[in-house]
């Protein structure tokens, strides 16, 4: 809001104004160029009083700070609520739909008879040596422990190193 002077009053307030400025401006000038140490003092002083007088009017908007964050957690963990929410009436869905597959599984098992394959294990060996052309393969592994029965064959003697045989049917 502007204050209206009437033209004779603001050409004076002008006039007084603009020599004002001017000494301040020099006074500046001169101010800056006076002892360092003296101004050093009394810029310690000025600041030793200043600051309880901030740090004081800083903690409301220290708090409302805070406040907002909280705030804008409270909203994230709102929204992050109702999308979980939404996911998990999916995912019951999906739940219900695995249910009525895996009765539908056992029904069609029964029906068939199916008795369920024998699980597989494997036996890890190191490769020794390879040889073989594009219907034979052999090769020399280290033997770490002995085999087991109905397993891969090992010949040779039950030293630390033997070859393992097998045999595969190759379809066109």
């Amino acid at each position: 809001m502007a204050i209206r002077l009437s033209p004779g009053r603001r050409v004076a307030v002008q006039r007084i104004i603009f020599p004002l400025l001017v000494v301040l401006s020099a006074l500046m000038i001169i101010l800056g160029k006076a002892d360092q140490v003296a101004l050093e003092s009394l810029r310690n002083s000025a600041m030793d009083t200043a600051a309880p007088l901030l740090d004081l009017l800083s903690r409301p908007a220290a708090l409302f700070d805070t406040a907002l964050d909280r705030a804008y957690g409270f909203l994230a963990a709102y929204r992050e609520n109702a999308r979980l929410t939404q996911e998990n009436e999916r995912l019951l869905g999906w739940q219900q739909a695995a249910l009525k597959l895996a009765a539908e599984n056992a029904q069609l098992r029964d029906l068939l008879k199916l008795t369920p394959e024998p699980s597989i294990s494997y036996v890890t060996a190191r490769v020794i040596a390879s040889s073989g052309g594009a219907y034979v393969r052999s090769f020399m592994v280290d033997d770490l422990g002995g085999t087991r029965t109905n397993s891969v064959r090992a010949k040779g003697n039950r030293s630390r190193s033997g070859s393992l045989s097998w045999t595969t049917k190759l379809t066109w």
